[in-house]
């Protein structure tokens, strides 16, 4: 029997215990009436809810103890913190060497027949649309398909050979983005952020509900907004609400890996509506956490970020407990 089970019933057996104390004393040689002991709905509500509120805190106190999830490397042993996503996006100076810049025409020898469109652009140079679309506004604009002749923009280099390799450590829930050039064997971080990782579970080889391993990503993405409809877990729901504004699938496992990355991926934080405004806001708060059923969860302007890069590009997650373990291709550029 669990201690959840044993504390409610001993708290039960109490409230009885009192009642019958406190019934009126009745004569000796006279049977007493039968009395039905009934309790107050709120009145056992309210002492469940303490006592599953302490069973959850005892499970949280025992899971947080699982070996494993206090990180093994010391922080000095970390890359530095740099965010380098400004250096893929902007068509100025300095560039990133996986990364050109062009300048649109509507006329070019690759389209016939027609005018050059930016999804044109995309496909001959194997770059996101979304990417583009962000170089091309300098902005936060991921989804405009608006150019003019002459507008710049970047995309990458069809000479290279390029891999993106993410790691996700579960000890620090923290991302750190990687490209990895084949040709020059060398890989560039690119940025990291916080992030939300499974729930702590002991009977799970990795320590939570959030596999270890290597895992590629699927091409198959998917961009929510407010308004967008959907069905989760067989019912329909706001997709925000779930995955927050992207979602980017894991697609098989690798290597080393502890479990299955069926219906996993990475995606945004959920947002919620505030009740007093009807706005929604971004759920940040669970970052930093161990809180999903398995799935990544991003900042909205993170998740937005590795969306428009990796979806185009052979891309890797390697999910760890700590930094160090991960086996990452090449040596590491320090710019």
């Amino acid at each position: 029997m669990s201690i959840r089970r044993v504390l409610i019933a001993i708290a039960l057996i109490v409230l009885a215990v009192l009642t019958i104390y406190n019934w009126p004393k009745e004569q000796s040689d006279q049977q007493p009436e039968k009395v039905e002991i009934t309790f107050a709905e709120e009145e056992v509500a309210e002492v469940v809810s303490e006592i599953v509120h302490e069973d959850r805190a005892v499970a949280i106190a025992e899971e947080s103890t699982i070996e494993g999830f206090q990180p093994v490397s010391n922080e000095s042993d970390l890359p530095a913190e740099v965010n380098r996503m400004s250096r893929l996006f902007d068509p100025y100076p300095p560039l990133l060497p996986i990364v050109e810049t062009v300048t649109y025409q509507s006329n070019v020898s690759w389209v016939t027949g027609r005018l050059a469109y930016l999804g044109d652009y995309a496909a001959h140079y194997h770059t996101p649309k979304h990417f583009i679309s962000r170089s091309l506004r300098g902005t936060g604009s991921y989804l405009s398909e608006t150019v003019s002749k002459g507008d710049r923009f970047n995309v990458f280099r069809k000479d290279k050979e390029i891999e993106f390799h993410t790691v996700v450590d579960l000890s620090r829930r923290k991302l750190w983005l990687y490209y990895y050039d084949s040709g020059e064997d060398e890989r560039v971080l690119l940025k990291s952020c916080p992030v939300a990782v499974g729930r702590l579970d002991s009977r799970r080889p990795s320590g939570c509900l959030t596999p270890t391993g290597v895992f590629s990503i699927g091409q198959e993405g998917a961009v929510y907004k407010e308004g967008v409809m959907g069905n989760f877990k067989n019912e329909p729901r706001e997709m925000v609400t779930v995955f927050g504004v992207r979602w980017i699938p894991l697609d098989r496992e690798i290597a080393n890996c502890t479990g299955s990355c069926r219906g996993l991926g990475l995606h945004g934080v959920p947002w919620h509506k505030n009740p007093e405004t009807g706005e929604y806001v971004e759920d940040k708060e669970c970052l930093g956490n161990y809180v999903s059923a398995g799935c990544i969860r991003l900042p909205s302007v993170d998740i937005e970020e590795i969306y428009a890069v990796i979806l185009s590009k052979t891309s890797y997650v390697h999910i760890v407990k700590d930094f160090q373990e991960a086996n990452l291709p090449g040596k590491e550029r320090i710019f």
